[in-house]
């Protein structure tokens, strides 16, 4: 990450892409954690984007609503499970931080990892595999779930 002469604070670019790899996927929800406006959030975004460390996309289900995840799964590794148990490591219970580390690694690491293989499977070889198919846009999308209506009645 110091090849980059853009990158001036290291220890910002390490925050966003522990908060992306965390699962905040806009400018909005990064900035937020990082206690930043979403403003602040546009050029050190740019950066990772165009030196490869960040992949935007489009959400296929909302469009113009673009996510952002970590682009390789050994960075995601590195700022999910390596970093935050090193500590525990350096310590001398490393046979502690795998089963700690573990429920992190499945859903955040190789979850998305796959859900993009399947995705580049789609592209690549579904025409081929399913003749006659119509195949549509491929692509990541979020379901959101909306807040149930309560009506209330007052005697």
């Amino acid at each position: 990450m110091t090849e980059d002469p853009r990158i001036t604070h290291r220890s910002l670019y390490y925050d966003i892409l522990g908060a992306v790899a965390s699962g905040a996927s806009t400018a909005s929800s990064i900035g937020s954690l990082l206690g930043r406006e979403r403003g602040a959030m546009t050029d050190p975004l740019d950066v990772l984007e165009s030196t490869g460390y960040v992949t935007r996309s489009e959400d296929v289900l909302r469009p113009r609503k673009p996510t952002l995840t970590l682009t390789d799964p050994i960075v995601r590794f590195n700022q999910l499970i390596a970093l935050p148990y090193a500590p525990l490591i350096e310590d001398g219970h490393a046979a502690d931080a795998w089963p700690a580390g573990r429920p992190t690694f499945h859903a955040k690491i190789l979850g998305p990892h796959f859900e993009e293989l399947t995705r580049v499977w789609t592209r690549r070889y579904t025409r081929d595999e399913a003749e006659g198919l119509e195949i549509g846009p491929v692509g990541a999308a979020g379901i959101y779930r909306s807040r149930p209506q309560i009506a209330l009645s007052c005697p």
